[in-house]
């Protein structure tokens, strides 16, 4: 159950041969890239991985344990981790940072961030400046209907309290 795999498989009765249905749409994007990285680990003594966007749809700390699992499993393996998320390339050991299809840098996250001018440190400078804005700044509201009347609840502004608020 490495992949997080073990609620999806509840759902189905051959668990072997689960299928996704045509586009994965007989389950949401997470369990699918859940079921396609399960299926992934199966494999042993591979000498290359090549994982992309391998986490899409799926939570942030979700996506960290998996990727930790993933590093572990094929840690004899050479892996390349293709993500828009830069703040999962700092879990290795070596980074290449990309553009126009030409490598602009290689090197350790920890080099990478203390080089001048690094394209990379920029990257996630503005990762960590867009999460703290966001966590920080958005007004969540969670929104349902209940009874037939719209209802809100604001749980996760701090300026707000955290008793129930209906429209």
């Amino acid at each position: 159950m490495e992949a997080g795999l073990k609620n999806i498989l509840n759902n189905f009765s051959d668990k072997d041969n689960i299928r996704l249905g045509e586009a994965g749409k007989l389950v949401s994007g997470g369990e699918g890239q859940r079921v396609r990285l399960g299926r992934s680990l199966y494999k042993n003594a591979v000498r290359c991985v090549i994982l992309d966007e391998p986490f899409r749809g799926i939570g942030r700390i979700e996506r960290q344990s998996l990727l930790k699992k993933a590093l572990e499993h094929w840690k004899s393996s050479t892996l390349f981790f293709i993500s828009h998320d830069v703040s999962e390339t700092m879990q290795f050991n070596r980074v290449l940072v990309i553009e126009k299809g030409k490598i602009v840098e290689d090197g350790s996250p920890d080099s990478l961030l203390k080089k001048e001018n690094s394209n990379y440190k920029a990257m996630i400078d503005k990762h960590h400046e867009v999460h703290e804005s966001f966590r920080n700044k958005v007004q969540w509201k969670k929104i349902w209907i209940e009874k037939g009347r719209l209802r809100q609840k604001f749980p996760f502004n701090h300026s707000k309290s955290n008793d129930w608020n209906f429209l």
